[in-house]
Order: structure tokens, then C-alpha cells, then sequence
């Protein structure tokens, strides 16, 4: 294993976000974290995952939920 030199950086690609976090998936529609909260509530919004004590939304729901008209 070669050590790196110091004050050189690692080279990481990106990795493509499967589920965002609230104020992650609030900030990707444009609204504020409350106005994404109530649209979790409402029948047709956007579903939700639990992991633990955090609450997923899956980028498809966002998509989903877009498509719907977002109301």
C-alpha cells in the first residue's frame, strides 16, 4: 500500500443520491422544510422511509410526486 504525499488529495468520484434527508428533499422542490412537511402529510404526497430515527424521502417518490402536480 503507497502512502499518499502530504498535502495531496484523494481523487472520489460522486455517487448518485438514492434518497435525500427532509431539508435535503425541501431544498431540491424550492420550498421551506414546514411546506415540505405538510406535503409528507397530505394523501398523495410524496412516501417516506425510516431508518432509525431519519427520515428518507426516495429521489423516485420526489419524481413521482412532481409529476402528480405536486399539490
Amino acid at each position: 500500500m503507497q502512502d499518499k504525499p502530504k498535502g495531496q488529495e484523494i481523487e472520489v468520484e460522486p455517487v448518485e443520491r438514492l434518497a435525500y434527508s427532509i431539508p435535503e428533499a425541501a431544498k431540491s422542490l424550492g420550498v421551506s422544510r414546514s411546506k415540505f412537511e405538510y406535503m409528507l402529510a397530505l394523501p398523495n404526497g410524496p412516501r417516506s422511509v425510516k431508518d432509525g430515527r431519519r427520515v428518507l424521502i426516495p429521489k423516485q417518490e420526489l419524481i413521482a410526486f412532481l409529476e402528480r402536480g405536486m399539490r
